[in-house]
């Protein structure tokens, strides 16, 4: 029976409304309605009786929020359309002022019905110790035992699988015969050997496919494995952790597949595509492409992992055009990658979970990175992006929290979703000429940021883009930018200048520059061209600041208005100080509101540290 399923994205975000004798925040909880019911029942609580909640909720459609009207909580909440959900709500207690708004992000969704990790995958029969699934009238693969059942519980639910349900020498017959009928055997199924200790393994002439994760985690002590010339298909992740395997052959006459050259790995002959790698796999120089989970590992969930090839320092060779999805995810024991300028593309999750990996050069040939390719190399200190790269992927370097070096190509045009979310250690990011979009959630949680640069071809910035990047004190908007998403400088605690170059004023609310504890109005200075200052004084939103003021030449820190910032603004800046005349509001350098020594403080960091 099918579930539906729903991820618990955050329960504990809050935006603080007002912090003098505030109530107490309520909170929310996210539950599925039930077995084969479809949705997720919310509720909102207080350990306050006399409190009031109040709620609303919006489905996430696109970079903007569709909110329902604020309304008094009086019971659960049920959402059973699928679909991505927020929901916020506060509580007022007698004689307090509004608590926190608490936030909870949930998506309400219907789970691939192929997805073995909550579905039943039992056999149909067995015969002399070998189990069936039934796929025609006259046709079998083998699976797994009876015993192993689905869905599986968390945490513990995977020690059913400690032990496989095969082990010692297996010889697969061509054909078994069930209550008087004779059946092919034509594949090998999901996880049918999973964790088995093997002595050894024979395949029929009549196999024609071997499915993902088909002998996931198994061992063979023998180290060999035969491959018809009857396999057509070989799914990617079939062999996933078997990769001790030293002697791995294709029948030579196999159609589809071939182990050129004694290569001890599967390369698909058409497309020059390794397939299949093992630890004692060398790569022929005939190969073109590094294929699908070549050399991944597998996990299962967050509670079990198995790692891939046994890699420690790997030089892609100048045959490689392409390296495909999850090519090498969970290879965490790879410390080093060299690309070859030849390569144009790299697959998504291709390098995920590669956590020792420290350095990765990107080719000036290679155009696309795809989604999550660099995801959670934890250890990954620099990042250089080729001048040939036209996109990075959504995830593409997702949680690399060790990351400080930062080079993105002149090519570069779009910057996906949640690309570089929490790379935390990244103090500086220079953004080329040629960026025109920057993703939802592409800098979320960068908390290290100090500097950004943006290029002059930047068109939108995406829902909470660079939310929570506390570090950040100046940011600098291109008069080419048409949109900025909901919650994109959200938190941004730091902040003291804000830099606007476009005529008329953009179009935005609260939302954009929302601050935890802080009013960002009151904190931070706006700098607008001189000839905008009175339309942004008058605009519902940007006139919100108390101060706004002109930006003359090259702004905050170009004191004599010759387009540069250099050491002569410095000494000009300390006559202007010592003068008695009155000091106009665009020499406020570093945006406090007052003119003063402070501000020459910071212009010369500034000029140490390139933030201009």
């Amino acid at each position: 029976m099918k579930k539906i399923f729903f991820t618990l994205m955050a329960l504990l975000l809050a935006v603080q409304l007002n912090a003098q004798d505030q109530t107490d925040p309520p909170g929310i909880s996210v539950n599925p309605l039930g077995e084969g019911l479809t949705g997720v029942i919310v509720e909102v609580f207080h350990d306050n009786p006399e409190v009031q909640l109040y709620y609303r909720f919006a489905m996430i459609e696109s970079e903007d929020y569709l909110w329902s009207d604020w309304s008094e909580y009086t019971g659960a909440l049920c959402f059973t359309a699928i679909g991505e959900y927020r929901v916020e709500a506060y509580a007022v207690a007698p004689g307090l002022t509004p608590s926190y708004i608490c936030i909870a992000e949930f998506y309400v969704q219907e789970p691939d019905p192929h997805d073995d990790m909550y579905y039943r995958q039992i056999s149909d029969f067995g015969v002399d110790g070998i189990y069936y699934r039934y796929t025609s009238d006259s046709t079998v693969m083998v699976s797994m035992n009876d015993t192993y059942d689905y869905p599986y519980t968390e945490p513990f639910g995977w020690e059913l699988y400690s032990v496989g349900p095969y082990s010692g020498d297996v010889i697969i017959p061509p054909t078994v015969e069930y209550k008087g009928n004779i059946f092919t055997v034509e594949g090998i199924d999901n996880h049918a050997f999973i964790n088995c200790a093997l002595t050894s393994i024979t395949l029929p002439n009549t196999i024609k496919y071997i499915l993902s994760k088909a002998f996931v985690h198994a061992t063979i002590e023998s180290g060999s494995i035969f491959i018809p010339a009857s396999v057509t298909t070989i799914e990617p992740g079939a062999f996933a952790d078997c990769y001790d395997l030293n002697s791995v052959r294709v029948e030579e006459n196999n159609p589809v597949y071939d182990s050129r050259d004694n290569c001890n790995a599967i390369i698909e002959t058409a497309t020059n595509t390794l397939a299949v790698a093992f630890n004692a796999s060398t790569m022929p120089s005939t190969v073109t492409a590094i294929g699908d989970n070549a050399f991944a590992g597998d996990a299962y969930s967050g509670w079990a992992y198995y790692s891939g090839c046994s890699l420690t320092d790997y030089v892609i060779p100048n045959s490689i055009k392409t390296i495909g999805n999850k090519a090498f995810y969970l290879c965490t024991g790879l410390n080093s990658v060299d690309f070859d300028n030849e390569l144009t593309s790299i697959g998504d999750y291709a390098f995920a979970i590669c956590n020792n990996l420290k350095n990765v050069t990107i080719p000036d040939k290679t155009i696309t990175i795809g989604n999550g390719a660099f995801a959670h190399c934890y250890n990954l200190n620099s990042a250089i992006i080729g001048n040939s790269v036209t996109s990075i992927g959504d995830e593409a370097f997702y949680m690399c929290d060790g990351l400080v070096n930062l080079s993105i190509g002149n090519s570069v045009k779009s910057i996906g979703k949640e690309a570089f979310w929490r790379c935390d250690q990244l103090t500086s990011i220079i953004f080329p000429n040629s960026v025109e979009s920057i993703g939802d959630l592409a800098f979320n949680e960068c908390s290290g940021l100090t500097s950004i640069t943006f290029g002059d071809a930047l068109t939108s910035i995406g829902r909470s883009a660079f939310s929570d990047c506390s570090g950040l004190k100046s940011i600098k908007i291109p008069n080419s930018v048409t949109s900025i998403g909901q919650h994109a400088f959200y938190r941004c605690t730091g902040l003291q200048r804000i830099i606007c170059m476009s005529i008329p004023p953009l179009d935005i609310d609260s939302e954009r520059f929302n601050c935890y504890g802080i009013n960002i109005y009151e904190q931070a200075t706006l700098f607008v061209p001189a000839e905008a200052v009175a339309v942004y004084r008058a605009h519902g939103e940007w006139g919100k600041f108390l101060r706004i003021v002109p930006f003359i030449g090259a702004g905050p820190g170009d004191i004599n208005g010759d387009g540069n910032i250099a050491i002569n603004d410095v000494t000009g800046l300390i006559d202007m100080l010592l003068s008695d005349e009155e000091q106009p509001a665009w020499l406020d350098v570093n945006g406090d509101g007052a003119v003063n020594v402070k501000d020459i403080t910071e212009l010369i960091d500034i000029l140490l540290n390139g933030d201009n």
